[in-house]
């Protein structure tokens, strides 16, 4: 037997789409949102990627105490990230466990469109630091040409609907971006609007080749229309895990930002219970 992938990719992304459009035509915008969110979660990435990645809500954290704002969807390894806390149904994941998030929206207006920029560039600004370095660099990624032992988040924008087309989308985007001084590294990778297409990006050499969901310092902005929208979601975020990979974390950066003090604190007032020595060998 036969099996056409495309097709078969094809016919999930339109039945989950319906599903969409039944949700954005009978609930107000803020209501839309959350049922559009939980609704692609729950019927869409959960069921289709590898389920050594976890699919939360929540927020994104650094070992220095700085945080992104809660976001939609956030992709991380679930084999090597600990949930921080929980609270209902949001996490608090470290950064260094996270591949992408996603925004998920009913519609997408030049307000929204200005927002989310704003809240994705805080995300990709904060700094992955607190990981298990080995001792010597077995495999490192460049990404901006910088050399480092990690990968950046990649983070999209997902979608029902927009007032604009997607020509006016890609060139407010690229507006806001310019005005605002948001650099490539820290902007919105692409959006995805299932009733119309897809913002991307591409690279000069490569028009009629591949498309890249990932904006990297050689490429530009295109769009195109499509109703393979979801299916281009999911293939972008299957692309992206393909590749990527992290070092074990180091929670005890974490840790040690609220704990440190308090244990120096309590040696101070109790010397005796520091003993010399050395470690590992019987004195």
């Amino acid at each position: 037997m036969n099996f056409d992938l495309s097709q078969g990719l094809r016919a999930v992304s339109m039945q989950i789409t319906e599903g969409c459009r039944q949700i954005y035509s009978c609930l107000d915008y803020r209501a839309a949102r959350g049922e559009l969110r939980d609704y692609i979660t729950r019927e869409f990435l959960r069921r289709y990627v590898p389920e050594i990645y976890g699919i939360e809500r929540g927020y994104i954290i650094t070992s220095e105490g700085h945080s992104s704002y809660e976001q939609d969807i956030i992709v991380y390894d679930k084999t090597k990230t600990p949930l921080l806390f929980q609270h209902g149904n949001s996490q608090v994941l470290p950064v260094e466990g996270v591949h992408i998030t996603t925004g998920v929206q009913a519609t997408l207006t030049f307000e929204d469109l200005e927002r989310s920029i704003a809240d994705i560039e805080k995300i990709k600004k904060l700094k992955k630091s607190a990981y298990l370095k080995p001792p010597t660099p077995v495999y490192r990624i460049r990404e901006f040409s910088e050399l480092k032992d990690y990968f950046n988040v990649v983070s999209y924008v997902l979608v029902y609907d927009t007032p604009h087309t997607l020509k006016e989308l890609t060139e407010k985007l690229m507006e806001l971006n310019q005005r605002l001084g948001i650099s490539p590294k820290h902007q919105i990778d692409s959006i995805f609007v299932l009733k119309k297409g897809v913002i991307f990006n591409y690279r000069e050499v490569e028009l009629g080749g591949k498309m890249q969901f990932m904006v990297l310092e050689d490429t530009h902005r295109a769009y195109v229309d499509t109703e393979d929208a979801l299916q281009l979601f999911y293939l972008s975020i299957m692309s992206r895990l393909g590749r990527v990979w992290m070092h074990g974390i180091d929670l005890r950066e974490y840790i040690k930002v609220q704990l440190e003090p308090r244990v120096l604190k309590y040696l101070e007032k109790n010397a005796e219970r520091t003993l010399g020595g050395t470690p590992g060998k019987a004195d």
